[in-house]
């Protein structure tokens, strides 16, 4: 991986209709880490799962490697249920 967050974004990627993962002033949800966590409706069930508040404090993602090592197990959870070998539930994480 040659960056750790995405270079120049052309919004800050916060989907205000989104009630449940609210954006919090002057954040961005950008692309970030390994698989560029993005959108504001990621990074809030990302959080959740790995047990901090994504929302307030996203640039966790790319500065703390404990947080972002994780990150590969939510891009491939879809795959692993698809074929029936768990029954957790969908993330909303960019795939």
């Amino acid at each position: 991986m040659c960056f750790k967050e995405e270079i120049r974004p052309p919004s800050k990627y916060c989907d205000s209709s989104s009630t449940e993962w609210p954006c919090f002033p002057g954040k961005s949800y950008h692309g970030r880490g390994p698989i560029q966590l993005s959108w504001n409706f990621n990074y809030g069930p990302a959080g959740k799962a790995l047990g901090f508040d994504c929302l307030r404090e996203p640039g966790v993602v790319a500065g703390d490697p404990d947080v972002a090592r994780p990150r590969q197990p939510f891009r491939e959870a879809p795959r692993r249920r698809a074929s029936g070998l768990t029954a957790a539930p969908p993330l909303a994480i960019n795939l």
